[in-house]
């Protein structure tokens, strides 16, 4: 959490935001796979907010490894 902490506020921002987007995305897949659900594309939002979350948590991540 240090690291997280010392990263700077766009480090944080792109983290929690990466969260958030990884939470919603899990969430609407796990909707999604209910029996009865509505499949009219949400598998693939669900992916999207996925693999979106990934992407913006990359730089956090290498900010956070990275020792100044």
């Amino acid at each position: 959490m240090d690291a997280l902490h010392k990263g700077g506020p766009a480090t944080m921002v792109s983290w929690a935001l990466a969260k958030f987007l990884g939470g919603v995305g899990i969430g609407v897949l796990l909707a999604s796979y209910f029996p009865g659900a509505p499949r009219d594309g949400w598998e693939i939002w669900g992916w999207t907010l996925v693999l979106f979350a990934i992407i913006v948590c990359i730089p956090a991540l290498k900010a956070m490894s990275t020792k100044k």
